[in-house]
């Protein structure tokens, strides 16, 4: 709640995620943990922010029938008929991952790769004309004996 009142930050989907994992890891087995994670699942619906992260924690935080609790208006929906375990982010409904926005990895730009070839043509050139660096001898390995348990004392 204070995440949501506040005019700085909004919570999303790693937030959220994030909070499930906690409460996957912290809180012990039970209706108080199967409870507090059951809430922030449905509020996380209601926002249409459920990504990859919160639907695989919120399978871990809490055990099967909870599951088959928070997916049964799907089930009912006319989405196909499998098990609950079975189930991935693609079975859920759009709008439980409508406002997810996923951040995609920068391309390179053609020009920095231009201009990294040009400074490798420099370093070749100036490479090819450096002695080969001699080898460093390998030294070979130590023989360890086996030593028996009554010279260890274990």
């Amino acid at each position: 709640n204070d995440l949501k009142q506040s005019s700085i930050t909004q919570p999303d989907a790693v937030t959220y995620g994030t909070l499930i994992k906690c409460i996957a890891n912290l809180v012990p087995f039970g209706n108080v943990r199967n409870k507090m994670a059951s809430d922030i699942f449905i509020k996380c619906r209601e926002e249409g922010l459920v990504n990859g992260l919160v639907f695989d924690e919120i399978r871990r935080a809490v055990p099967g029938r909870v599951m088959a609790e928070l997916l049964t208006e799907t089930m009912h929906s006319g989405r196909r008929k499998k098990p609950f375990k079975d189930w991935m982010l693609r079975d859920l409904p759009r709008s439980w991952k409508a406002n997810v926005v996923e951040r995609k990895p920068k391309k390179k730009n053609a020009s920095t790769k231009k201009n990294k070839n040009k400074k490798n043509t420099t370093n070749n050139k100036a490479e090819e004309n450096k002695p080969a660096p001699t080898p460093v001898p390998i030294r070979p390995l130590r023989r360890i004996r086996p030593e028996t348990s009554w010279q260890s004392g274990k």
